[in-house]
């Protein structure tokens, strides 16, 4: 057994991993040198700095719903009803 675990792991050793991702080139050559750049400081995050955001109200705000129940939904949102052999298979704690 030993010895198939060496031919196997020999076999792999051989050959060369290719990574999924191509990557552009060393970092040196980014524009910021392959750093990224903190558009946030430790002070901007202090809550006495933070401001509120503001309201949406005007022409560019989407509006926004808000439903208390399930069948206020419209019905592409609603849950989709569970059918007795679905109920049989979770109530066995099996998968569908």
């Amino acid at each position: 057994m030993y010895l198939l675990l060496a031919k196997r792991f020999s076999s792999s050793a051989r050959h060369k991993r290719m990574p999924l991702i191509r990557f552009l080139g060393p970092r040196s050559q980014l524009p910021n040198g392959g750093h990224h750049s903190s558009t946030s400081s430790p002070k901007s995050n202090a809550p006495s700095q933070q401001r509120p955001a503001p309201a949406a109200t005007g022409k560019g705000s989407t509006d926004v719903i808000h439903y208390e129940e399930e069948s206020e939904l419209p019905p592409r949102f609603r849950k989709m009803p569970m059918s007795r052999a679905e109920m049989e298979v979770i109530e066995l704690g099996g998968a569908f």
